[in-house]
Parts: C-alpha cells; structure tokens; sequence
C-alpha cells in the first residue's frame, strides 16, 4: 500500500466500535455502516488507510473501507499512523516504525518504552524509567534526552 496521499489528515470515513465490533462508514449523510472487523480495541482512519488493533495484539491495516486487510505486526499494545510513518509499541516494550509503504521493513527505534508519539518526521517517547526522548528527521535520527 503507498501512503495516504493528504498525509493522513481529514475526514473520509467514520467509525465505531459496539461490543468489540468495528464498524465505518463514509462521512456521508445516509451511508450504510460496514462491519469492519471483530475483537477491536482501537482504531485509525490516516488518509486512505484503515488500521484495527485486535484484542489480540494483532495489528491490521487495509486501504480504503472496501480494500483487504493485512496484519502488518503482533503482540502490539499501541499503535500510531502519522503520515507515511507506522509506529507500533510492542507489548515487551519495542518501539518499531516503519516509514513509505506499509510492506517496508519494521526499524527498531527504542526499547522499553512506556508510550510514544508521531508527529511528522518527530517521534517522542517516555521509557518505563521516565525518561523522555525525542528525535526528529529519519529513522536512523540520534534521540535527545529532554529535561
């Protein structure tokens, strides 16, 4: 799949998640709602891409509502869409991102991390001991301990 083309802003789709089913639906007035997926904690709508977490720690991504679903990576316990970037904290503390297309190789950014954020080319995380780092430009960036 190629990265959302708006950078995965806006709004095309609407969704729901109702007893650990996930539904969406076109941000239209009187579209129909699509049963996306079933076992779903969490959900993402960047650009053209769909991404569900599975209670399972399975995480899948598909373009479009009525496009295939692909599990992109296990044992994740959250995950974030920011642009042409895929980030998932793996539930033993790895950070892993991938960058451009979502068959591209995972990159192994930090371990024991306790949450992390995506924003551009920026990434910011907060190890389990509290500290918080942050690097910006690729995935091979230096991190900066902040303050």
């Amino acid at each position: 799949m190629n990265p959302p083309p708006d950078g995965g802003h806006g709004a095309r789709w609407i969704g729901k998640i109702e007893h650990g089913i996930f539904f969406a639906k076109e941000n239209k007035p009187n579209s129909e709602w699509l049963t996306e997926e079933a076992d779903v904690v969490s959900f993402q709508f960047p650009g053209n891409w769909v991404a569900a977490l599975k209670r399972d720690g399975i995480l899948r991504i598909k373009t479009g509502l009525s496009g295939a679903w692909a599990d992109a990576e296990d044992h994740v316990s959250s995950f974030q869409l920011e642009g042409d970037r895929i980030g998932a904290l793996k539930t033993d503390g790895d950070l892993k991102v991938k960058e451009g297309r979502t068959d591209a190789d995972w990159v192994l950014e930090d371990d024991d991390v306790r949450s992390f954020i995506l924003q551009g080319k920026r990434i910011s995380i907060t190890k389990n001991d509290g500290t918080r780092k942050i690097k910006d430009g690729g995935l091979g960036s230096v991190w900066r301990i902040l303050p």
